[in-house]
């Protein structure tokens, strides 16, 4: 036997090896499966091994544990946007707080001044996105960095801005000491907290509710029953935490977080009058500007 041939004969053994393996694993399953030597030494997507009959039940079948937990991460974020959804519309704190928010902020840039948005750690990348949106729509923002406010930047804060301040529990070490200097240059500050007796919210002129949905309610059966997630409840009523119950990861607060600022901007933007014109002017490029383009509407490239 020459040398490729005892190779080639050695594979389809072996080949043929793995099999019975898996008829042991899979209870014989793979044995119609089996073909000749000569079968098993065909190319690697003709072989018995690729064929769609063969494959183990886990190729066949999804995981549906794994699935279900996704599905139930995505669930529980949804809940959270639900509930606030419902607050907004149902709870006099809630919508006050909002509307506040809108009216300092038309005010600030009506004035000339400028949308600060401040944020440390996942609430910092979440203020990051909303200052970018803000700017696509001709609202004068900017980001500004908590630790780095404290070491020089401050100085881009004037009495004409408002500071929006983005922290889940309204207590982290570096928006508190932030507070102070910012108040003292006559600086009014929105709060996107979801704790309503925090410092941060009790200090600002406006705040947005970011919290969470109450443990154990099923939010669209609450509302339809209540009129409203906590409208009628007590802040101090147990809440639901992050979207994976066992890791306090932020996903279902700064989920949140980041809906409730885009429903603060388009507010302020629509208010103002400003949209698709607006935004055509401020994204020239890419999909979205050659889209804007498409619709004949005038881009700073077109304008120049």
């Amino acid at each position: 036997m020459s040398k490729s041939s005892s190779s080639a004969a050695s594979s389809g053994f072996a080949r043929l090896a793995l099999l019975d393996d898996r008829d042991s694993l899979y209870g014989g399953a793979s044995s119609s499966c089996v073909a000749s030597t000569s079968s098993l030494e065909t190319t690697p997507q003709d072989s018995p091994l690729h064929s769609p009959s063969c494959a183990s039940p886990d190729a066949l079948h999804p995981r549906s544990a794994t699935l279900s937990f996704a599905a139930e991460v995505l669930a529980a974020e949804a809940r959270a946007l639900q509930a606030a959804t419902m607050r907004l519309k149902t709870d006099p704190d809630t919508a006050a707080g909002f509307d506040a928010a809108i009216n300092v902020a038309i005010q600030t840039i009506s004035d000339e001044g400028k949308l600060i948005w401040c944020g440390v750690g996942k609430s910092g990348l979440i203020a990051r996105k909303l200052c970018a949106s803000a700017l696509s729509l001709g609202l004068s923002s900017v980001f500004l960095h908590p630790t780095e406010a404290l070491h020089g930047d401050l100085g881009i804060v004037h009495s004409k801005d408002v500071v929006i301040l983005l922290s889940y529990s309204g207590c982290s070490s570096e928006i508190t000491a932030l507070l102070p200097h910012i108040f003292a240059r006559g600086t009014p500050v929105v709060a996107f907290c979801g704790k309503p007796s925090s410092q941060l919210v009790q200090q600002s002129r406006a705040w947005v509710d970011c919290r969470m949905p109450l443990l154990h309610h099923n939010p669209t059966a609450a509302a339809i029953a209540t009129g409203g997630i906590i409208a009628n409840s007590t802040h101090t009523d147990k809440m639901e935490g992050e979207a994976w119950a066992e890791v306090p990861a932020p996903s279902s607060t700064t989920t949140l977080t980041l809906a409730l600022g885009d429903a603060l901007i388009f507010t302020i933007a629509r208010e103002l009058g400003k949209g698709k014109r607006d935004f055509a002017l401020n994204h020239p490029n890419g999909a979205l500007g050659q889209a804007m383009r498409d619709q004949g509407l005038l881009t700073c490239a077109a304008a120049g």
